[in-house]
């Protein structure tokens, strides 16, 4: 599971990008946005939602709405990398199936 990882790489992101948030801001933030995600469940993939919530949140809490937007756009990077990664394991497991499952039919 996600359990701490998305609060950390928010808490990161900031940090990097000079807002010093405390930790409990953040998982404030993070509260809050997955609440939004969970009410929007019937929103495919949640887009629009998680980051509408992301910038309400840093923006109410560090007063950075760039920040907010630049936050939100990296941990939707970070979902698509991993559903990339993820997608790209699955055809390479699929193509080494098939070339076991042709060894097999010649011998």
């Amino acid at each position: 599971g996600e359990q701490g990882w998305p609060g950390l790489i928010m808490w990161l992101v900031l940090h990097a990008l000079g807002l010093h948030t405390s930790f409990a801001d953040v998982w404030i933030m993070e509260a809050f946005v997955q609440t939004v995600r969970a009410a929007s469940f019937f929103i495919p993939a949640g887009l629009g939602a998680q980051e509408a919530a992301i910038y309400v949140m840093v923006d109410w809490l560090a007063g950075a709405p760039a920040a907010g937007v630049a936050t939100a756009l990296v941990r939707r990077a970070r979902e698509v990398l991993w559903l990339a990664v993820s997608l790209l394991a699955g055809n390479l497991r699929a193509v080494h199936a098939r070339t076991l499952d042709t060894t097999t039919l010649r011998d």
